[in-house]
């Protein structure tokens, strides 16, 4: 548990409100909420951070405390911050760290509440995901979305009907932020196809395809978390390499199947292998030679093909 600030609570996840400290209550004055949501490590502004650690344990603390409709100030998050806006919280403030830190300081009990929510990815002394508050807060964020994510699933079922669906993910240019050095947290990593890639995506995707009609392949950069939680719900398997983008596995149906090449993947540090057992999906790590090297796309669909056997897939 993170250490407490002078004059604020700290919520650990817990399944439900029954099981909520005593001490804490959710009376609606002062009606501001002033919210330090932490990730565990790393940067909210990359993408893994940002869902794990900002946005699911701010929507089970929304869905546990009823408080979406109240005025709440967070910290920014990057360009992440339009997936926030995307939820449509109708007082949302969404502040830079200084101004979240120095407000935080100055304001007083009887103008905001201070509330501290500890975040859901692995961190440095943490290997293992609570399973319960991560699924509560995608299921908060999917019914808050329901209306959009309906009309990217009816355009998607259009124009990918066959199955399985097959979800192969390819990696694209980065947010000019992230390499603003003044801007981004952690700017010199790099993200996306600068920080990793299938050297021989194109062709790799091409093999899948011959095999399973039902193969796409695309892009994750830009598009809204409503369209990205349509494409992952109706995903049979989704063929991805190790990094964030799997993070979205979340809004995938129990039963389905994960596909994660192994290109730059990190000896013991379990960031999908520990997650996918609580959402109940079949994972497999694919082999690829580093960060940057080709993919045998034959293997592949075999792979897939054992994978598919047998699984109920999405109408």
């Amino acid at each position: 548990m993170l250490p407490p600030q002078q004059g604020a609570m700290w919520l650990e996840p817990c399944a439900s409100q029954a099981n909520l400290p005593p001490m804490i209550t959710y009376e609606i004055a002062p009606p501001l909420r002033h919210l330090t949501v932490k990730n565990r490590m790393g940067s909210r502004q990359h993408y893994y951070h940002f869902l794990l650690g900002v946005l699911l344990p701010l929507a089970d603390y929304l869905a546990r405390t009823g408080e979406a409709t109240l005025p709440m100030m967070v910290r920014s998050c990057g360009p992440l911050d339009a997936i926030l806006y995307e939820l449509q919280l109708p007082r949302l403030m969404i502040s830079d760290t200084e101004s979240h830190q120095n407000l935080g300081d100055s304001l007083s009990p009887e103008v905001a509440r201070k509330v501290g929510i500890a975040g859901f990815d692995i961190g440095l002394n943490i290997k293992a995901y609570d399973g319960e508050p991560i699924i509560a807060g995608a299921r908060w964020v999917a019914e808050r979305l329901a209306a959009a994510i309906a009309t990217h699933r009816e355009q998607l079922m259009q124009t990918w009907p066959a199955t399985p669906r097959i979800l192969i993910i390819d990696r694209g240019p980065p947010d000019p932020f992230y390499a603003n050095s003044a801007r981004s947290s952690r700017p010199t990593r790099g993200v996306g196809a600068q920080r990793r890639r299938v050297a021989n995506h194109a062709e790799m995707a091409a093999a899948v395809k011959q095999r399973y009609p039902g193969a796409v392949n695309i892009l994750l950069e830009n598009r809204p978390l409503a369209a990205q939680i349509a494409l992952f719900q109706l995903a049979d398997v989704v063929v991805a390499q190790h990094g964030a983008a799997l993070t979205n596995m979340v809004w995938m149906r129990r039963g389905t199947s994960v596909i994660e090449l192994a290109g730059g993947m990190p000896a013991n540090e379990p960031f999908f292998t520990a997650l996918t057992p609580h959402l109940g999906l079949r994972h497999l790590v694919f082999p690829q030679e580093g960060a940057f090297g080709p993919v045998d796309g034959v293997a592949l669909a075999a792979a897939i093909g054992k994978m598919v056997g047998g699984m109920q897939v999405a109408g």
